[in-house]
């Protein structure tokens, strides 16, 4: 966020205003203290000139130096320091502003992903139902052939595997985290064995018939 709020167009604006006002500042500084400087060396060559006059014996008609502008320098280092205050407040409100605005459009994408993801949900609970249902349905055909086959000499009796359950946490996992749901392996009741649907005991076949014997030119 800090990233974003540092690269928006108002902040870099500000920013651009200040490193102004500090670069003019620092113009200043330097051209004062420049002028201190040869303020300084002005008033040593007046208190030179005239020690020399005094120990000469001459009368002195040099003029001392006017004071340095240091009340007027003042108030222009002031100037820049209230420019640079009110720079400060308002990138302070600008990032408060902006810092608002990135919380409340997060917030509503984090709005639409939940929302999403509880579509996703209900989606795969309704599909989950149905699978059920069909898994019901199928092992109640399967268990009344079994019964059927069962009265069947000549067939027999297939074990069947009771209902997996769903791991519906593994499935609800698997969809917000975008993995293949195929992936996602059924849970297998304890103690049980064979494969989806299927049969694990293998059908009595009845003995293949004898051979046809030829008996006075027929067939029996």
């Amino acid at each position: 966020m800090k990233t974003l709020i540092d690269e928006h167009p108002a902040v870099v604006e500000i920013e651009e205003r200040r490193a102004k006002i500090d670069a003019a500042e620092a113009a200043y500084r330097e051209w004062m203290a420049h002028e201190v400087e040869a303020h300084r060396q002005e008033v040593e060559a007046y208190e030179a000139a005239k020690e020399a006059a005094v120990q000469s014996g001459r009368r002195f008609e040099g003029q001392r130096p006017a004071d340095s502008p240091t009340e007027d320098c003042d108030a222009r280092l002031d100037r820049f320091r209230t420019e640079r205050a009110m720079l400060d407040m308002e990138r302070f409100r600008t990032v408060a502003a902006l810092r608002e605005e990135l919380v409340q459009v997060a917030r509503a994408r984090y709005d639409d992903a939940i929302s999403t993801v509880r579509e996703h949900v209900e989606a795969l609970s309704r599909i989950l139902t149905e699978v059920r249902s069909l898994q019901v349905a199928v092992h109640t055909m399967a268990t009344a052939q079994n019964e059927l086959d069962a009265k069947d000499p000549r067939k027999g009796r297939r074990e069947l595997e009771p209902i997996r359950s769903v791991d519906v946490a593994g499935l609800v996992d698997a969809a917000v985290s975008g993995r293949d749901l195929l992936a996602v392996q059924p849970e297998r009741k304890l103690g049980q064995t064979g494969s989806w649907g299927g049969s694990t005991a293998t059908a009595w076949e009845p003995p293949l018939p004898p051979e046809p014997q030829r008996v006075g030119g027929l067939t029996r």
